[in-house]
């Protein structure tokens, strides 16, 4: 159930940050051909790009770490649960065993 909502936001930032960078890299293209004229690259150009992936890279950790955190909790809940199950069954168990003994005591009697 929360990996929907996990992933459909995962998505929406991954789209923006591919528009973002679409945006920045379109940009630096555009610089790069009018800067031809000179012969010279400018060093900015050659780094946008690169930024807007780096960027990229980072929203995609920061958002992978946030599935992780979400992750160890659903698995700590889950983990309190099966411990508080399997005290519930001992709990039953051993009054079924007390039952058992009780029918045979009366069908002794």
């Amino acid at each position: 159930m929360l990996m929907k909502p996990l992933h459909s936001l995962r998505s929406v930032k991954t789209i923006e940050g591919v528009i973002t960078a679409s945006t920045n890299s379109e940009a630096a293209e555009e610089f790069m051909l009018l800067k031809r004229d000179d012969g010279v690259t400018p060093i900015g150009t050659i780094l946008a790009p690169l930024e807007a992936e780096l960027k990229l890279a980072r929203q995609e950790i920061g958002n992978l770490q946030d599935d992780n955190r979400a992750l160890d909790c659903l698995t700590k809940s889950k983990d309190v649960a099966l411990l508080d199950a399997e005290g519930t069954v001992q709990i039953a168990l051993a009054k079924a065993s007390m039952v058992d003994d009780l029918q045979s005591k009366n069908q002794e009697l």
